[in-house]
């Protein structure tokens, strides 16, 4: 029951606050450099690696109470265009080592 007034009361809160006589703007009335400056704002920020980052990863996996190194990968960033924007290209190596 509580529920249910809490709902109720703030459904008729939400009437009294909600904008009265909004008029829906026609099709096409948005400014694309608006929702480009939008876009460029809202973009994250890559703080996780850079370009010219190398890492490297050694591999090990447990068979019952053993622990035995299985290989190596690596990974590389380096700074690329794609779509006239600029990137990161990552690629990534491994090898095992038997």
């Amino acid at each position: 029951m509580i529920a249910f007034l809490g709902f109720y009361l703030f459904g008729f809160l939400h009437l009294l606050v909600a904008p009265q006589n909004v008029e829906p703007q026609p099709a096409g009335s948005v400014d694309t450099a608006d929702v480009q400056s939008v876009v460029e704002h809202c973009a994250p920020k890559n703080t996780a690696f850079t370009s010219g980052e190398d890492v490297t990863y050694k591999i090990a996996f447990k068979w019952g109470a053993i622990w035995l190194s299985a290989g190596e990968v690596s990974f590389n960033v380096a700074p690329t265009k794609y779509n006239n924007r600029d990137v990161f290209h990552i690629t990534g190596f491994g090898e095992t080592y038997k």
